[in-house]
């Protein structure tokens, strides 16, 4: 049994360097050349089961890897960013550096955001109960926050503000 996580193709907030956490943007033509591009492995491994965050970007992708009707899960959504989502994030360094860089280490939460252990035990939730429901490969269509804290919480990777 393998979880491959992969992560949506490149947004138009991505382009712009925004923080999205739970607002949606749509994939950038750069971001569908991403999942185009990734559409081949993705056939080849043939999983026998896939998931999808439940946010749009994530939808979109799966809807681009040929996979637009497999189950959603809620529990796989981005970090919510609470007063941040939507800020571009070489602004908010500039004028928040300390704080940017004690989020980016998981020791701090904006105003209205999700605290990362909090987020990383809803994610480790989402991907167990996945796992326990399936057998054999499954792909995981997610988002760049969610494989940090897999990789956190699984394999013990730890965060460094420098990570981005």
């Amino acid at each position: 049994m393998r979880l491959v996580m992969v992560r949506h193709g490149e947004t138009t907030w991505n382009a712009e360097h925004r923080l999205q956490g739970h607002d949606n943007a749509p994939l950038s033509p750069r971001g569908i050349k991403q999942v185009q591009s990734f559409a081949s492995f993705a056939k080849a491994m043939a999983p026998d089961h896939v998931v999808v965050s439940d946010l749009g970007r994530t939808r979109q992708t799966a809807g681009l890897l040929g996979y637009g009707d497999a189950p959603l899960d809620p529990r796989l959504r981005e970090i919510d960013m609470g007063n941040w989502t939507g800020r571009i994030k070489h602004e908010l360094e500039a004028e928040r550096p300390h704080e940017y860089l004690a989020w980016r280490a998981g020791t701090f939460t904006p105003d209205r955001g999700e605290p990362w252990a909090d987020f990383c035990a809803r994610i480790v939730e989402g991907l167990r109960d996945c796992l326990r429901k399936c057998n054999g490969d499954t792909l995981a269509i997610v988002h760049g926050g969610v494989i940090r804290a897999a990789c956190h919480a699984f394999w013990d990777c730890r965060l460094h503000a420098s990570c981005r």
